[in-house]
C-alpha cells in the first residue's frame, strides 16, 4: 500500500491474462505489460430525455445513458511482450522451434480470444484497481517511420469494468523489455527492398458490441466483423517503376513490413500478400524531392490463405 494522495501515471500498473471463461477474470496467470498511454475504461454519458411540460422553464433532470467500456491503449511493440498483443488481435500463433522460436499469426481465426486487462493505482494510500473482462481488441495502427522505438495503438472493447482495491494477481509474470527500434526496420514491396519516406500499417476485426437490454446497461458480449487491413506509403518519384507498372497492370502487390534486433536473429514482420495501390498524380509542391502518398488496401490472398501474417522471431516459449 503506498501513501500518496494523488495519482500519477508514473505509478500505474498495467496488466493483463486471456480469459477461459469469456468475460470472467482469472486471479492468476496475468503479465505486467509495458505501455505508453491507456485509455480503456467505463462511461455513461448523461442524456437529455423530451421535456415534461408543466414544469417551468428550468432545466430537468436528465437521463443516464448506455455502458459503455472501451478505448485505446498505446504501447512499444517489442521483441516479446508484441506476442501477447498478437495472440489478442489475431488468435493463438503456430509456434516452432527450440530455444529461438516461430510464432506465427494470421487472420483466418473467425473467433477473437478474450482478455482481462487490469489499471492499477497501487501507490495511492488507498489503492484503486480497474479490472476490464471480456476485452477483445479491435482496431491496431503501426506508424512506419526512421526514429524511435516500434510502438502500436490499439482500440478495445471491454464487457464491464469493476473496481477494487487490491490487485487480482499481486505477482504477475514481467517478459524482458527489448524494443524494436524503427530505423532497424525494412519495406518489401512485390518481393524486393522498397525505400518508403514513411508510412502506416492499419488492421481491424470489425468489432461490434453486443448489446440487448440489460438491467445494469452493460452490453452482454462482442462480436468479430470483417477483417479488413489498409495503410498509407510515403514514396519518393523517381526512377523506381515498381508501383506505377502494378497500378497501370490493375494488379496487386506483396508488401511486408518488418524489424529486427541487431546481433540476434530476432525480428518481426508483417507480411501482406495482396495489396492495391490507387493512381495517384506527381504534384511539385516546390524545390524539393516529390514525395506521392499512397493509401492502400489489402485482400485476402486465396494462394497464401490468408489477408495478413505476423511473424515473430523470439525466445519466449509459447502464447
Amino acid at each position: 500500500m503506498g501513501t500518496k494522495i494523488r495519482a500519477s501515471g508514473a505509478d500505474v500498473s498495467f496488466k493483463g491474462v486471456f480469459e477461459t471463461t469469456e468475460g470472467t477474470s482469472p486471479t492468476t496467470g496475468y503479465f505486467s505489460l509495458p505501455f505508453n498511454t491507456h485509455g480503456l475504461g467505463e462511461e455513461r454519458p448523461l442524456e437529455s430525455d423530451d421535456p415534461i411540460l408543466g414544469q417551468g422553464r428550468e432545466a430537468q433532470d436528465p437521463s443516464y445513458g448506455d455502458v459503455t467500456v472501451n478505448g485505446s491503449i498505446k504501447m512499444p511493440f517489442d521483441l516479446r511482450n508484441s506476442g501477447f498483443w498478437l495472440k489478442g488481435l489475431l488468435g493463438a500463433p503456430v509456434t516452432t522451434g527450440t530455444g529461438t522460436y516461430t510464432h506465427t499469426f494470421n487472420s483466418t481465426l473467425s473467433v477473437l480470444p478474450s482478455l482481462s486487462l487490469e489499471i492499477g493505482h497501487p501507490q495511492l494510500s488507498s489503492p484503486k484497481f480497474y479490472s476490464h473482462a471480456g476485452t477483445k481488441l479491435g482496431d491496431c495502427e503501426i506508424g512506419l517511420s526512421r526514429s524511435g522505438g516500434v510502438q502500436a495503438t490499439i482500440n478495445a472493447i471491454a464487457r464491464k469494468e469493476v473496481q477494487a482495491s487490491s490487485t487480482l494477481d499481486a505477482s504477475p509474470t514481467a517478459l524482458a523489455f527489448r524494443k524494436f527500434m524503427r530505423g532497424n526496420g525494412s519495406v518489401t514491396v512485390g518481393g524486393s527492398s522498397f525505400e518508403i519516406m514513411s508510412g502506416t500499417l492499419k488492421f481491424s476485426n470489425g468489432l461490434e458490441a453486443y448489446a440487448p437490454i440489460t438491467p445494469d446497461g452493460a452490453i452482454s458480449g462482442v462480436d468479430e466483423g470483417d477483417f479488413t487491413a489498409s495503410g498509407q506509403l510515403v514514396v519518393r518519384f523517381g526512377t523506381n517503376n515498381t508501383i506505377e507498372s502494378a497500378i497501370d497492370a490493375e494488379t496487386p502487390l506483396a508488401f511486408s513490413f518488418g524489424w529486427t534486433i541487431p546481433s540476434t536473429s530476432y525480428s518481426l514482420t508483417f507480411n501482406l500478400p495482396r495489396v492495391f495501390l490507387p493512381k495517384k498524380k506527381k504534384e511539385v509542391s516546390g524545390p524539393r524531392g516529390v514525395d506521392i502518398s499512397y493509401d492502400w488496401q489489402c485482400a485476402r490472398d486465396a494462394t497464401e490463405g490468408f489477408l495478413l501474417e505476423a511473424v515473430l522471431i523470439n525466445d519466449v516459449a509459447s502464447y
